[in-house]
């Protein structure tokens, strides 16, 4: 009876089209249907299966320790197939397990459409979820991650409630009701917590399918932002048009009112209704002259701002100056003109007040100017003579307390002429008198015949001067020798003044501008006392000094930096300092100038050929 019973069996299975393996308890292979056969043929490259226990086991495993049929969780790819594995115990009498019949489901087909399910699910730009009806997401797509910051798997198995912002949860838990009641949502916008905190308006379409919930959202954060401007500038503009100062016009081309604000009703005169009944030409004083308005009709269809100044007659025939901006806007299908009419009669007295007021002043410093200018020749032509008879004197015969007075007063008149000579450089610049002796000079020779003698100075009084004078300085350039040697010598001399100790160092170099000119940049740099913040701005105004006190302990005029300054302006270069309070200055100079030729031979301080 059994034998029969079995061959039966034998002959079922042979007729079931997936594959079925039946193994003993122990899970060696006993029997195969064809198609068993034609899977163990194929897993063979893998794996030896016949007569030997199989690698795969976990599923059978189980179904021979519980007794109960075991389905494996991942699928089984074999070649191009997959298949899912089904062990199911045999049981004896005493309900022990004696054999496991062990099928094989292929599941190729649902396979690949989920395999295409997760390509639309993982490619999506939108955020695709699906939940369950207590609001708990299930699966989530990757661009959940891309807008709220959230790996998918810190948000699986969360409830949606835990990242809505506090205003939204009432509205968001009222719609999974609804879902819940199979209703379907579209259109709903809540915003949701991204993971730094801030938050993201998401619109959502959802649908529920049995026991979850299908929902794709789509992140409107930008369109709520510009919709939520839209509002805020709809509300200031309203705010602006009707509290403005000045008055604001809407006509259309041809120039008929279609709205003003309060200020153009109280300044003109007249009520908002009888505005909105002109043209606007018949506020102008050239009323009817519409020929005057040609050109900027023909602008504003250019979509051009135009600015213009005329005038506009009151209600009470009183003209006004008026300065007008305006431009063409189009909306609701139509083209406009919205104008900026500003109020301008008191502004322009000030105005023309001011600019006599300016004229009188440009000549009274302009009388000042050529005061110092001719003071200085006056005052120079006695002292250049006081210095004359002074050397005659020393020729004469003199005790060595004489020669030492007169010492001390050709020491003043040199000092006296070259505060003259300052002043009356600075007036000259000042009155735009100034002239330039413009000639080809080798650049590096002149500025080594400038700064070395200073040497002999900082040493003595005990700095050390260092100077840096690059070979790309080998060039021949046009300039004016004795204004560059002015700007050079008063940076120096200021350098070595105000260093008490340390040293100062002066660096030169050039920096090609284009084909015909280069940047001459020298700096100057010192450890001396330095200058404060608030004293900086103030270091080129003539007659100035950072402090007073320098002016008693390091004597001069504050002219020298102020003459380096304007001569700079009119050579077309520039002066920069940096300086620290206690701790010393570095002042830069860049000047372009004309090349000559490309390159000369250089001379060292020696003499020799470089």
């Amino acid at each position: 009876m059994f034998q029969r019973e079995f061959e039966l069996l034998e002959g079922i299975i042979d007729t079931i089209s997936d594959p079925i393996i039946i193994k003993s308890r122990e899970l060696n292979v006993l029997r195969c249907n064809p198609a068993g056969y034609k899977l163990i043929g194929a897993m063979e490259k893998r794996q030896r299966l016949v007569g030997k226990c199989d690698s795969e086991v976990d599923v059978s495993e189980k179904a021979v320790n519980t007794g109960k049929i075991s389905k494996s969780k991942e699928h089984i790819k074999i070649q191009k197939s997959y298949f899912q594995k089904v062990a199911s115990p045999i049981l004896n009498n005493e309900g022990e397990v004696t054999h496991v019949v062990e099928q094989f489901k292929e599941i190729t087909e649902l396979i690949e459409k989920r395999n295409e399910l997760d390509v639309y699910f993982s490619s999506s730009l939108d955020l695709l979820c699906i939940a369950n009806m207590e609001g708990r997401f299930l699966r989530l797509n990757p661009q959940w991650e891309e807008v709220l910051g959230y790996t998918t798997e810190e948000l699986k198995d969360k409830e949606i409630l835990e990242f809505l912002h506090t205003e939204d949860i009432l509205s968001s838990y009222e719609v999974i009701k609804d879902l819940g009641n199979d209703k379907e949502v579209k259109g709903f916008i809540n915003r949701y917590r991204c993971k730094n905190g801030t938050y993201r308006w998401l619109e959502w379409r959802a649908k529920p399918v049995g026991k979850k919930i299908y929902a794709v959202a789509r992140d409107i954060t930008e369109q709520e932002k510009n919709k939520r401007r839209l509002e805020v500038s709809e509300e200031k503009y309203k705010t602006l048009v009707e509290q403005s100062t000045e008055m604001l016009y809407l006509h259309d081309l041809q120039g008929q009112i279609i709205d003003v604000n309060k200020t153009a009703c109280k300044e003109m005169g007249y009520k908002r209704e009888e505005l909105l009944r002109l043209n606007i030409l018949n506020l102008h004083p050239y009323k009817g002259k519409q020929e005057f308005f040609e050109q900027m009709w023909h602008k504003w269809t250019k979509n051009e701002i135009i600015e213009f100044s005329t005038g506009h007659i009151t209600k009470k025939g009183k003209v006004l100056d008026v300065e007008i901006r305006a431009r063409k806007i189009s909306f609701g299908g139509k083209q406009y003109v919205m104008a900026l009419v500003r109020d301008v009669t008191e502004s322009r007295k000030i105005q023309q007040t001011l600019i006599r007021a300016k004229r009188n002043a440009e000549s009274a410093n302009l009388a000042k100017t050529r005061f110092l200018a001719n003071m200085s020749h006056e005052i120079r032509t006695p002292m250049n003579g006081i210095r004359g008879f002074l050397q005659l004197l020393e020729e004469t015969p003199l005790s060595e307390e004489q020669k030492e007075y007169i010492e001390h007063i050709d020491n003043s008149s040199i000092n006296l002429l070259n505060i003259i000579n300052d002043i009356l450089d600075l007036s000259k610049i000042e009155a735009g008198e100034i002239s330039f002796d413009i000639q080809g000079i080798n650049l590096k020779e002149t500025i080594d015949n400038i700064v070395h003698p200073f040497e002999y100075r900082a040493k003595s009084k005990g700095l050390d001067y260092e100077v840096d004078i690059s070979d790309n300085l080998c060039q021949e350039v046009n300039t004016d020798a004795t204004k560059l040697m002015q700007i050079v010598t008063n940076l120096i001399t200021n350098a070595i003044k105000f260093t008490p100790g340390g040293k100062v160092r002066v660096k030169a170099e050039a920096k090609d501008k284009d084909e015909k000119h280069i940047i001459l940049i020298l700096s100057v740099k010192d450890s001396g006392i330095g200058l404060k913040k608030s004293e900086i701005k103030e270091i080129f105004l003539p007659f100035n000094q950072a402090d007073d006190t320098y002016t008693r302990s390091y004597g001069g005029t504050g002219l020298g930096l102020a003459i380096v300054k304007e001569l700079l302006g009119v050579m077309e270069g520039e002066i920069s300092i940096n300086s620290t309070y206690g701790e010393g200055s570095f002042f830069e100079v860049r000047m372009p100038l004309e090349k000559v030729t490309e390159k000369v031979g250089c001379h060292n301080k020696d003499g020799e050929n470089e």
